[in-house]
């Protein structure tokens, strides 16, 4: 076997030990983001009558946790967050709120990008 069928090979082992989605780690994802976020949430608001300086602090180190929400949202969307499609949906939806974002007009199976590229939905989308 050559060298670069021996990566191609070791390449495809890795993704396929993250390939699958697990229940536990998802609902470790939405804990870990959730919580912070909400912390952050009311110590931006206590801030305010502090000083204005530190609440935008802290509102830059919510926006991470936001672009993480909306990475999270992104996975429900493929299908690939959780197992199950109504696991999905419902934190998708969640997802959906906190970052105010409504993608029912997006929505994957309609998108000319997954039309051209049905790869890209997940089995239980398809």
């Amino acid at each position: 076997m050559s060298s670069i069928a021996r990566i191609k090979q070791h390449k495809r082992s890795i993704i396929n030990q993250h390939a699958k989605a697990d229940k536990r780690k998802a609902f470790a994802q939405v804990v870990t983001t959730f919580v912070p976020l909400s912390a952050l949430w009311w110590v931006a608001v206590q801030s305010a009558a502090v000083s204005y300086w530190l609440t935008a602090g802290v509102i830059v180190v919510m926006s991470l946790f936001l672009v993480r929400v909306f990475v999270l949202m992104h996975d429900c969307g493929h299908g690939s967050l959780f197992r199950t499609a109504a696991l999905n949906k419902s934190f998708g939806f969640a997802f959906e709120v906190v970052e105010l974002v409504h993608r029912q007009h997006c929505s994957l199976p309609y998108s000319p990008l997954v039309r051209q590229n049905p790869e890209l939905l997940s089995v239980d989308q398809r």
